[in-house]
């Protein structure tokens, strides 16, 4: 994969799935944080250095680089966890099979938007390879559909970003570092700090909060990314750093103890580009696995799971004001039934009832090659 395995979710729920069912499995990616630990126990790691980090150069390198680190790699399956190696591993793959995660819908991210060159050379690459490859997994049903239309193939199928259902005991970390009791509200946003995920419309509505509302709520920001050295100084001009914090992302396994520290969780895409408009962020999965309620962009795959499981409010993601009249009710009223109504949504979405049936199709392939 073209990134951090050590960092990626769904990518180390996917790997433990397959570990623990006794295949032998290794990872060939770019180096990353090399938290070890989060790792699987039995997955090896080939790491790939590719020097830069965008362009048709780099790309080219990288495919270059992972198909040299692939031939040095034989295996019953390849699977590529993203479309920036699908052509590698297809590659390597040659007349046997391979899989695909479609974790995006690539065409349509926020870095294609005014560049229909872009989007046009990354639409040729898929097309070329999605449809030869044995499965095809994507994140929401929204981007399924569309694959299956605009490449005319097998509709792929849906593996939600649910993490793995357990009760979850608060930790005593975020409140103990900011200094707060039990008693202050907390907005939580976890995740990379990028453009159009909202963290400046959230800043924008705490700056709004009214008298009314209730002073002392915090704003937390859980994560990093190119965006939030801007942010924070775009707090300190807005006067707001007594009440907006910036904390360091943590591992996977450290996270939903954490999460359940707070009091809503908020995930505010905005409706940039299509990928946006169709995603189900893993942060909804994380808040709903901690059993918060959730405020979410009003976008056609969020308001689906927000109105199917009763599990919050959606909102504008554009509407400062908006943003700020539902979060002040959200903390104001701290609703028990959509806590209950979270935790019954992560035991229904829980990987562990997932994961058989992504094992399963992967063992059978393996067996048939």
């Amino acid at each position: 994969m073209a990134g951090d395995v050590h960092r990626n979710a769904r990518a180390l729920r996917q790997l433990g799935a397959l570990a623990n069912s006794g295949l032998s499995v290794t990872v060939v990616c770019l180096p990353g944080t090399d938290i070890e630990s989060t790792l699987p126990a039995g997955v090896r790691i080939v790491p790939v250095t590719v020097p830069g980090s965008g362009g048709p150069r780099f790309f080219r390198a990288l495919h270059q680089a992972f198909s040299r680190a692939l031939s040095g790699t034989p295996a019953r399956l390849y699977h590529a966890s993203d479309l920036y190696v699908l052509a590698a591993v297809h590659a390597a793959a040659g007349q046997g099979s391979y899989t695909y995660d479609a974790r995006e819908l690539y065409t349509h991210v926020s870095a294609t938007v005014g560049r229909p060159h872009v989007r046009w050379m990354w639409g040729l690459v898929e097309r070329r390879h999605i449809r030869q490859a044995a499965q095809v997994w994507t994140v929401s049903g929204s981007i399924a559909e569309h694959l299956e239309t605009a490449y005319k193939m097998p509709r792929p199928l849906v593996q939600f970003n649910a993490p793995a259902y357990r009760p979850v005991v608060p930790a005593d970390r975020l409140r103990t570092e900011l200094g707060i009791g039990k008693d202050t509200p907390v907005i939580l946003h976890v995740g990379q700090l990028r453009k159009d995920r909202g963290a400046e419309q959230l800043i924008g509505a705490m700056a709004l909060w009214r008298p009314s509302d209730p002073r002392d709520t915090r704003l937390v920001f859980l994560g990093y990314g190119p965006e939030r050295a801007r942010l924070q100084a775009n707090t300190l001009v807005q006067g707001l750093q007594d009440r907006v914090h910036f904390m360091d992302a943590l591992a996977p396994a450290e996270l939903l103890g954490v999460v359940a520290e707070a009091d809503v969780g908020v995930t505010l895409l905005q409706p940039t580009c299509l990928n946006h408009r169709y995603a189900l962020p893993n942060k909804l999965f994380d808040y709903l696995a901690a059993g918060l309620p959730v405020v979410a962009s009003d976008l056609i795959e969020t308001r689906k799971m927000i109105s199917d499981y009763e599990c919050g409010w959606t909102v504008d993601p554009g509407n400062k004001v908006s943003i700020r009249d539902t979060l002040s009710a959200a903390v104001r009223h701290r609703h028990e039934t959509l806590r209950c109504n979270a935790t019954a949504a992560a035991e229904t979405l829980d990987w562990n009832k997932a994961s058989p049936a992504f094992v399963a199709r992967l063992t059978d392939l393996i067996a048939g090659s």
